[in-house]
């Protein structure tokens, strides 16, 4: 009897004269919840107007605190990465709880954005082969004369026209000198 008695102290969950108590683990979960709902963090311009979902992903405890990782997300049908934010909360509960320490890791990333830098990479890629397919068609459609690749270092120049034929001129003939 007197040994469940020291484990009853040993717990420090509430005493009779309303004096500060330690949280568990739970408690700690629930109110890094509702810190996040009721004074939402900055999760970006897109979302200022969402109501979020939060979803514990890792907790760590410590001599003094728990610190809790949220997975953060708007509310309802969400396609893309979750946000992370992060809550360190006090074990010693003097005020139901306090939260010691709060910040955003991660703003949740809708699946759209994080198609746009393939996108980009696409045309970017198209605009090569398409410039390359411009410059291909100029050297191969007669317009600049191909490169001779047997030697990388001469300058290609176009060969001389034969010259044209000029016809001979007949020879004028002498003056007459005339008499009088």
């Amino acid at each position: 009897m007197a040994n469940d008695e020291g484990k009853k102290e040993d717990k420090f969950d509430f005493t009779d004269e309303g004096e500060a108590r330690y949280i568990g683990l739970d408690e700690a979960r629930i109110l890094a919840m509702q810190a996040a709902d009721e004074t939402p963090g900055d999760y970006g311009r897109q979302f200022r107007r969402d109501r979020m979902a939060f979803e514990p992903q890792d907790v760590e405890e410590t001599d003094e605190y728990y610190r809790i990782v949220l997975a953060v997300r708007p509310q309802g049908d969400f396609n893309g990465a979750p946000g992370r934010e992060e809550f360190y909360v006090e074990k010693l509960a003097q005020a139901e709880g306090a939260i010691a320490h709060r910040q955003v890791l991660a703003v949740p990333v809708p699946e759209q954005s994080r198609r746009l830098g393939l996108v980009l990479a696409s045309v970017a890629v198209l605009v090569v082969i398409i410039a390359s397919g411009v410059v291909g068609g100029l050297y191969f459609g007669g317009i600049l004369p191909p490169s001779d690749s047997s030697d990388d270092t001469a300058v290609s120049t176009p060969a001389p026209a034969p010259p044209t034929p000029v016809p001979p001129v007949a020879p004028a003939p002498d003056p007459v000198e005339v008499m009088v």
